[in-house]
C-alpha cells in the first residue's frame, strides 16, 4: 500500500526550510563554538527565543537552570558515565549528539 503524500503549508514549510538553512550554514561555517550554536538553536526550539548569555542572570533560578541545560557542557550523556570512552574524541562529536537527541525530543 502507497502512503499518501502529506506536506506543510507553504509559509510553514519555507520557516523549516529557513531554519534548516540557518542551522547549517552555522555549523559548517565553523566560526562559532558548536557548543554555543547547540545551545542557542535549542533556546530557539523549545523557548522560541535567544536569550544572549549576559541576560540569563536576570531569569528565574528555574529558568536559568532550564537555559544551562540546552548547552552540551552542561549535561552528562549516557556514554560519559563509561570508563572506556575517549572522552576528547566525544567531546568533539557531543553537541551534534545533544542537538540530535534534543532536536528529536521536540516538537519540531
Amino acid at each position: 500500500m502507497a502512503y499518501r503524500e502529506l506536506s506543510a503549508q507553504p509559509q510553514t514549510q519555507a520557516d523549516f526550510d529557513e531554519f534548516l538553512a540557518d542551522l547549517y550554514r552555522e555549523l559548517k561555517q565553523g566560526v562559532r563554538d558548536p557548543n554555543e550554536v547547540v545551545r542557542d538553536t535549542l533556546c530557539q526550539i523549545y523557548l522560541g527565543i535567544l536569550t544572549p548569555p549576559a541576560e540569563v542572570e536576570k531569569l528565574l533560578p528555574g529558568a536559568r537552570a532550564l537555559m544551562h541545560s540546552f548547552d552540551p557542557r552542561n549535561v552528562t550523556t549516557e556514554p560519559e558515565y563509561y570508563p572506556d570512552i575517549d572522552a576528547k574524541l566525544y567531546a568533539e562529536r557531543k553537541p551534534f549528539i545533544w542537538l540530535w537527541q534534543m532536536f528529536d525530543r521536540s516538537a519540531l
